[in-house]
């Protein structure tokens, strides 16, 4: 059934439990649709047979929609093919709906357009290559209202680099360029999509940023391991920015099958709900992107399908209908009349090596982890465990451990350095989840001390039992910007 839009009242209502997924509003964080529009000059919104067009739009429920600006990197005349993809959003998008989608830049355009059954269209950009190489740049594209921007596609360019650079990446992140973009960025009110960007280059931001970020089109490593899905520290600093992201339908980065199914996405939906929540969480499609298309997903129009898919697989429609949404509601309303609420966060992973090339847990990027590697203890049933490593970098100043075990509830976690004084323990669940013991220290451990152990500590009444070393993670202490 069509939906022709909700006033806003009745949107919100529906938002709050026993939706019907036909009538649950629905806004997504990211389509290519301005990409194909280059494509074929003689296309509008209207005209449209791929995955969005007006009318798709209006039977999917959507009352938003943000465009990407995007053209590939290695492209001749970037400059100039950007600006005339802002132009087709204005002519070919706003102007060809006559009426039935209108850019909004602000939270009251917003409602006003729910109100009116009108569906907002934000205009956002997918990497600043666009730009050249000059921040200044910028100035023009806030003017014709982009309120969301991505520093870096997979490659890296004049302001940070790509997620497909090795580890780490040859310039570490983001470059002064960058640091000069992002308050101009701050300036313009404009958001940070991080859903490109090296690791290195999302901790740079999220740490340095004062405005809000999201990952417009990103699921969850843990499930789907794939470098264009966020790890779970990189879920929790989104969280802790009051940031959003939005579920991508593109299948392998969805699940290991070569088209996705809906229980795929449920999956993503809830391992990010036990790390942070589903108030984070929203649609990124990627329509329009030459996308490998879930199965019943093949483009705009079928969304109901899809919230319709995750209730009948226990999702409740509360958190169908936030996530469809809802949450996005809260997000475009902060970053619109709030925008720096959220001040940049004070920690960061820290790259490790291993102390010896023998240790037995593996030196990822920014922890040592082996989802393999089992300790046990002795026919009494005690362990006590060590791993050492070297921070590369300076500010270390605790370690995030997870854990698995089933005949323990906790286990006690003690970290030292050859300098007594930052010694610290603590006690961490066995259950798999994340916690954080410090350094009793004045100071945090500077770069270069010597290799840090952490020592794990368990005792069971019944005897040997095993454990899991999942992740451990230096942390970084961030001073405030």
């Amino acid at each position: 059934m069509t939906n022709i839009f909700l006033p806003f009242f009745l949107a919100v209502s529906l938002a709050f439990g026993g939706a019907d997924p036909a009538l649950v509003p629905v806004a997504d964080l990211h389509c290519d649709f301005l990409l194909q529009l280059s494509k074929k000059p003689g296309v509008d919104i209207v005209s449209a047979d791929g995955d969005i067009s007006l009318g798709n739009l209006q039977k999917g429920g959507y009352f938003a929609q943000l465009f990407a600006v995007f053209v590939y990197p290695k492209e001749d005349q970037l400059e100039p093919k950007g600006r005339a993809q802002v132009k087709a959003f204005k002519s070919r998008v706003i102007g060809a709906s006559k009426g039935g989608i209108r850019q909004v830049t602000s939270h009251q355009e917003l409602q006003q357009n729910l109100e009116h059954g009108v569906i907002s269209g934000i205009l956002a950009m997918e990497g600043a290559d666009v730009l050249g190489a000059d921040a200044d740049n910028l100035d023009w594209y806030a003017e014709q209202g982009v309120k969301v921007l991505s520093l870096t596609w997979n490659s890296s360019n004049a302001f940070a680099d790509g997620l497909e650079e090795k580890d780490p990446p040859p310039r570490g992140g983001l470059t002064a360029e960058g640091e000069k973009l992002l308050r101009a960025m701050e300036r313009h009110q404009i958001a940070v999509d991080m859903s490109h960007a090296h690791r290195e280059t999302f901790w740079d931001i999220i740490t340095t940023f004062k405005g809000p970020v999201l990952a417009t089109h990103s699921n969850a490593r843990a499930v789907c391991d794939h470098k264009r899905n966020l790890d779970d520290e990189q879920l929790l600093a989104i969280a802790q920015k009051n940031g959003l992201v939005g579920l991508v339908y593109h299948s392998p980065f969805v699940g290991k099958s070569k088209r996705a199914e809906i229980r795929d996405f449920v999956a993503h939906l809830d391992y990010i709900d036990n790390i942070i929540g589903t108030d984070y969480v929203a649609l990124g499609s990627d329509f329009d992107g030459n996308i490998r298309h879930p199965k019943g997903v093949e483009n705009a129009s079928h969304i109901p399908q899809l919230l319709g898919g995750f209730m009948k697989l226990g999702v409740s429609s509360d958190v169908a209908a936030a996530v469809g949404g809802r949450n996005f509601l809260r997000f475009w309303q902060q970053a619109t009349t709030n925008y720096d609420s959220v001040p940049p966060l004070k920690w960061r992973p820290l790259r490790v090596k291993p102390v010896t090339p023998a240790d037995k847990t593996e030196a990822l990027y920014d922890r040592l982890s082996s989802t393999a590697y089992a300790v046990s203890s002795d026919k009494s049933g005690k362990l006590s465990a060590n791993f050492e490593f070297t921070a590369l970098g300076p500010g270390l100043c605790g370690v995030a451990v997870r854990v698995k075990g089933t005949d323990v509830t906790d286990v006690g976690i003690a970290l030292s350095t050859k300098s007594a004084t930052t010694a610290g323990k603590g006690r961490c669940p066995t259950d798999g989840s994340r916690c954080v013991v410090g350094f009793n220290a004045k100071s945090p451990v500077s770069s270069g001390s010597p290799a840090v152990t952490v020592t794990l500590s368990a005792e069971a009444a019944g005897g040997p039992f095993h454990l899991q070393v999942r992740d451990i993670i230096p942390i970084a202490c961030v001073s405030a910007h």
